[in-house]
């Protein structure tokens, strides 16, 4: 699908499922939705000519993110969170729903956590741009930034995750129903991590000393 079918923008950036079956596309000129064989721009009175780079569908409403700011659209219409000419938040990466409820925010200055309608930085995150986020039930959290991709267990600040990962860039992250993670890179190809039965611990998760005699 092109500018030819109807798409107003080729320059497609995010995309997410709602509930209901209609497909929502972030493009630099807005966001639109496709059904039933047509693209239509959502409330283009407010979003129309401005990029969204991030969407995220969490139960009945789909939120996004980009440099205009994160609203949610549900039942009730679209609802702004945060206004960039008022509140200014780093522009927006990537958004994630929260396994324990809320929103992970990813921008340029680290990665927020959206509960009860406030911003809180987390911690560990500040100087690092957050591209994606992934948060499965029963956890970790997944953050894949600029500077490589971290683990964080409930808790603790993240940690770098794979030595072998050091100088790929990681676009996207995605587990799958077996819980394998998989990465995909910029110029690196594709990688698969599959959880092991056993988890690994060392000083970097406050043992003591990294030789375990018994």
């Amino acid at each position: 699908f092109t500018e030819a079918d109807g798409l107003l923008d080729d320059h497609v950036q995010s995309l997410a499922e709602g509930p209901n079956g209609t497909l929502w596309i972030g493009t630099p000129s807005g966001v639109f939705s496709y059904a039933n064989g047509t693209f239509r721009p959502l409330a283009p009175d407010r979003l129309l000519d401005t990029p969204y780079r991030s969407l995220a569908a969490q139960d009945s409403a789909l939120w996004i993110g980009g440099s205009g700011g994160i609203y949610r659209y549900d039942e009730a219409g679209l609802t702004s969170f945060v206004d960039t000419t008022r509140r200014p938040l780093p522009p927006v990466r990537s958004l994630a729903p929260r396994a324990a409820g809320g929103l992970w925010v990813g921008t340029r200055a680290g990665l927020f956590r959206f509960v009860d309608e406030q911003f809180e930085h987390l911690e560990g995150t500040r100087s690092r741009t957050v591209l994606d986020v992934l948060d499965p039930p029963g956890g970790p959290l997944w953050l894949d930034t600029q500077d490589g991709l971290y683990r964080r267990v409930e808790g603790r600040p993240p940690q770098p995750f794979l030595d072998r990962l050091d100088g790929i860039v990681v676009r996207n992250l995605f587990r799958d129903r077996n819980r394998n993670l998989w990465l995909a890179t910029d110029g690196a190809g594709l990688f698969r991590h599959t959880p092991a039965p056993f988890d690994h611990f060392t000083t970097a998760d406050g043992l003591p000393h990294d030789l375990v005699w018994d």
